[in-house]
């Protein structure tokens, strides 16, 4: 489930929440190009799309990910 390029799909709920977090954020970029909302309303309602639809535990597991990266990092320059 690791990446040395740090992909967002390779993120153990990848799977379970990237598309549907993808398609939401591509809704709202639209509505803000449009004029439908503005830039401030499109961070604040991507912001509460994301937490409520797995953002934070995609954030965990990109969390985790890194520390192990920096662990076997700073072994293999030792």
């Amino acid at each position: 489930h690791t990446d040395l390029f740090i992909k967002p799909d390779v993120l153990p709920s990848s799977s379970k929440y990237f598309e549907d977090l993808r398609t939401q954020q591509t809704n709202l970029i639209v509505k803000a190009i449009k004029g439908e909302i503005s830039s401030k309303d499109y961070l604040k309602q991507f912001k509460s799309v994301w937490e409520k639809n797995g953002g934070k535990q995609l954030e965990q597991e990109a969390k985790t990910l890194y520390a192990e990266e920096e662990t076997i990092l700073k072994e293999v320059s030792e």
